[in-house]
């Protein structure tokens, strides 16, 4: 109905490409299963971050290593981004930042602070560049970052390379 899947209600097609054979919902995430049975969101499909050396990086992954554990950071996403490394253009990848304007947090520190998280990812993981917005970012109506907008707010020379 229309409350319940807006976006498939008299949409055959992209219905069509959600729902299996047998009546299964294929919601685009990933996750996994330890052990003891329990289920892990990895990411969402439609978000992974393929790199050139072909690894697979899901940002809301990367993003919750950030979020629960710097409580000056607002909002951050993770994303792809083209960065200039002194003669060299590489494409890394990003975290773009909005900043709690009530706490004062100087760049050395927010700097020292994504170090520290990054030793604990694996290489490929780890965020090289660091943009700062002076603005939170557009959001759905269910108040998700819209990451396609927020890729486009990057900046190559108001960041940090970390």
């Amino acid at each position: 109905g229309p409350s319940i899947a807006k976006g498939y209600y008299k949409d055959p097609e992209t219905t069509a490409k959600v729902f299996a054979e047998d009546g299964f919902f294929y919601t685009g995430d990933y996750a996994s299963i330890d052990k003891k049975g329990r289920i892990f969101l990895a990411g969402r499909k439609k978000n992974t971050i393929v790199l050139e050396n072909g690894k697979n990086v899901y940002p809301e992954e990367v993003e919750r290593e950030f979020e629960n554990t710097l409580d000056y950071i607002k909002e951050l996403v993770v994303y792809q981004g083209d960065v200039k490394f002194d003669k060299e253009t590489r494409t890394v990848l990003c975290m773009g930042v909005y900043l709690d304007p009530e706490q004062n947090i100087d760049q050395a520190k927010i700097k020292a602070d994504i170090l520290a998280i990054n030793k604990t990812l694996p290489v490929y993981k780890r965020i090289a560049y660091v943009d700062f917005v002076d603005s939170e970012y557009e959001k759905t109506s269910t108040r998700k970052i819209k990451r396609e907008q927020a890729a486009t707010r990057h900046t190559k020379d108001k960041g940090m390379i970390i």
